[in-house]
C-alpha cells in the first residue's frame, strides 16, 4: 500500500461510485513539478480539474512577472552571482506556475474543463511586494543560502503524508490558523470544491494545490479536512506503486 495516498470517508455528502475526488498536492518550487504533475493527471484521468491558482496570478506572471524576471536576470549577471537552488526558486516564482501549464496541457489534449478556484484579491495582496525579490541587496542575501529548499520541502511533505508526526503538523497548521487571510482562503477553497462537486455529478474531479492544504487536521483548519466528501489525497512528486 502506498502510504502517500490516504483516503478519508465521511457519512455526509458521499458521492456514488464513479465520482471520486482526488486532491493532488504539489510543491510550488519543485523544478520537476510540471512533468510529475502531468504524469499524475494522465494516470488518474480526472474528468474535470480544479486548480489552486487565481486568474490574477496568471495575469501577473504574464505581465509584471515577465518584466521582473528580466530585472532579476540582469541583476544576477551584473552582480556576478552564481545561481543557487534558492535563486532558481526565486526565478521560477516569476514564471506562470507549472501547475497551470500542466493542467492546461492535460485538459486541452482531452477536451476537458478546468477551473481556477483561488481568490484573486489574496493573490494580489501576496504578490504586491514581490518586486522586492529582485532588489540587488536581497539577491546578494539570498545567494548566501545554499540549501535546496525545494528538495527539503518535498522531503518534509512525503514524511508527513506517510508518518504520524502530530507535532510537526500542528506547528504548520498553527501558523496557517494565525493567518486571517489563510483561514479565509481555506474556507473559500472548500466552498469552491463543494460547488463544483455538485456541478460535475457522476464525474471524477482532481483538485491541484499546495501540499499543506492536504494535511489531515481534526480541528478542520485545512481544505482537506473541511471537505465532507469521499476523497483521496496524493502528492504529485511521489510515485504510486505498480499495479499487480
Amino acid at each position: 500500500m502506498d502510504t502517500a495516498i490516504q483516503k478519508t470517508v465521511t457519512a455526509s455528502e458521499i458521492p456514488p461510485p464513479g465520482e471520486a475526488l482526488t486532491l493532488i498536492g504539489t510543491s510550488h518550487g519543485d523544478p520537476g513539478g510540471f512533468d510529475s504533475l502531468y504524469a499524475r493527471l494522465r494516470e488518474s484521468k480526472p474528468d474535470a480539474v480544479l486548480l489552486e491558482v487565481s486568474w490574477f496570478s496568471i495575469f501577473f506572471r504574464k505581465t509584471a512577472g515577465a518584466l521582473l524576471k528580466k530585472v532579476f536576470i540582469h541583476n544576477i549577471r551584473s552582480l556576478g552571482i552564481a545561481m543557487t537552488p534558492e535563486l532558481h526558486t526565486v526565478e521560477s516564482f516569476f514564471d506562470v506556475p507549472f501547475e497551470y501549464r500542466a493542467v492546461k496541457q492535460y485538459c486541452r489534449e482531452d477536451g476537458l474543463p478546468y477551473h481556477l478556484v483561488d481568490l484573486p484579491f489574496i493573490s494580489f495582496l501576496r504578490l504586491l511586494k514581490s518586486h522586492r525579490l529582485v532588489y540587488r541587496k536581497n539577491l546578494l542575501l539570498l545567494s548566501q543560502f545554499t540549501a535546496n529548499r525545494a528538495l527539503q520541502e518535498k522531503s518534509l511533505a512525503q514524511r508527513l503524508f506517510s508518518e504520524q508526526d502530530d507535532v510537526t503538523v500542528d506547528i504548520i497548521l498553527s501558523r496557517i490558523s494565525r493567518d486571517r487571510l489563510g483561514v479565509k482562503r481555506e474556507r473559500a477553497l472548500a466552498a469552491q470544491v463543494l460547488r463544483h462537486r455538485k456541478r460535475y455529478i457522476g464525474r471524477s474531479i482532481a483538485y491541484i494545490g499546495g501540499w499543506e492544504h492536504l494535511l489531515e487536521d481534526p480541528k478542520q483548519r485545512t481544505l482537506f479536512s473541511m471537505l465532507p466528501l469521499r476523497k483521496q489525497r496524493t502528492l504529485a512528486f511521489v510515485s504510486t506503486p505498480e499495479k499487480k
